[in-house]
């Protein structure tokens, strides 16, 4: 077996990768593997060509996006909504996932917020920069806009008065 940089083929999340990495090969059928002192280098190497063809952030991204809003690693898992421990797994170079990566950026990166801004309010057929005050219309619109609109204050106690055939209950009343 010879130490050599060979370009490796392997599958990550179901994505084809293609990286160099430093492995022992076979000198007689070409075989190779992984020798434990270089087991770290490979696993960075693997997860940097799955970042990269994923269009993940990488490891160094994340601390700086926290370093940059001047949070502790505590703090930033809050503000993003995950553990802490995955912060410090993300800044020591495990993987995160598409929606975590996404939530990061939402929430450190202005741009990347504006064009998912104008992108809500695309759909929502608002437009963002003549209706300000309408950015947050999706939450104000009903859910299921095919039911009748019934309020609590509308809704009238029928209890003590029988209804079609001797039911009690609640109705609206608009």
């Amino acid at each position: 077996m010879e130490l050599r940089t060979i370009h490796v083929s392997k599958e990550l999340r179901g994505v084809s990768l293609s990286f160099p990495a430093r492995v022992d090969v076979c000198e007689n059928c070409g075989s190779w593997e992984i020798p434990l002192a270089e087991a770290g280098h490979f696993g960075a190497a693997l997860d940097a060509a799955y970042r990269k063809k994923a269009g993940l952030l990488s490891a160094a991204q994340i601390r700086e996006a926290r370093e940059h809003l001047n949070m502790s690693q505590r703090q930033f898992a809050a503000y993003v909504g995950v553990g802490e421990a995955s912060i410090k797994r993300w800044e020591l170079g495990a993987l995160q996932d598409k929606s975590s990566d996404e939530v990061i950026r939402l929430r450190t990166d202005p741009d990347y917020a504006r064009r998912n801004l104008d992108e809500i309010c695309r759909r929502l057929g608002v437009d963002a920069a003549t209706e300000p005050e309408r950015h947050s219309v999706f939450i104000k619109r009903p859910v299921l806009a095919l039911r009748p609109a019934v309020s609590w204050t509308t809704m009238v106690d029928t209890s003590a008065a029988e209804g079609p055939a001797g039911r009690r209950g609640f109705s609206s009343k608009n």
